[in-house]
């Protein structure tokens, strides 16, 4: 028999697997709000039991980024799980020409610009242009799209402080 510390992982990894089902099929079908909904209370059950770094906390944290962006109304959350996906996704893709890592960063300084999140949409912004300008060789339509976003900012930010 497996240990009840195993025991318990594996009913969080099947309760996972039920929630990234679940939501997928929610957004399929027009329910985006409620796919975050379900994620999120499954990051919150899980993420007890695994860990912040285990890999369903990843795929758990996508979804949730996915759904939220899909809700049209939940950019604070969105942008929350986006970050919280950062230092994860630095682990897994290491090297700064890592496109995953580079839309990453891409979505929290979209997300962020939303938001008014100025210093937020700055940084990540420079780290998006700088990852996938790396792994494009240049040729990147969204790492000239996040220079031109830094700039954006950066301006108004300038007119802000001068009034």
């Amino acid at each position: 028999l497996p240990s009840p510390a195993a025991a318990t992982a594996a009913r969080a990894a099947v309760q996972a697997f039920e929630a990234l089902g679940r939501a997928e099929r929610l957004l399929t079908s027009g329910g985006a709000a409620g796919a975050a909904d379900t994620l999120q209370a499954a990051l919150t059950r899980v993420g007890k039991v695994v860990g912040p770094r285990h890999v369903l906390v990843v795929r758990l944290l996508e979804g949730h980024v996915r759904a939220s962006l899909a809700a049209g109304d939940r950019w604070p959350a969105a942008l929350a799980s986006a970050q919280q996906l950062q230092p994860l996704y630095t682990l897994i893709y290491p090297h700064v020409n890592s496109p995953e890592l580079g839309l990453l960063w891409a979505t929290i300084a979209k997300v962020a610009a939303l938001l008014e999140e100025d210093p937020v949409a700055m940084t990540a912004a420079e780290a998006a242009a700088q990852c996938l300008h790396a792994c494009s060789g240049g040729a990147s339509s969204v790492a000239t799209e996040m220079r031109q976003l830094r700039h954006d900012i950066g301006a108004q930010i300038r007119v802000l402080h001068d009034l």
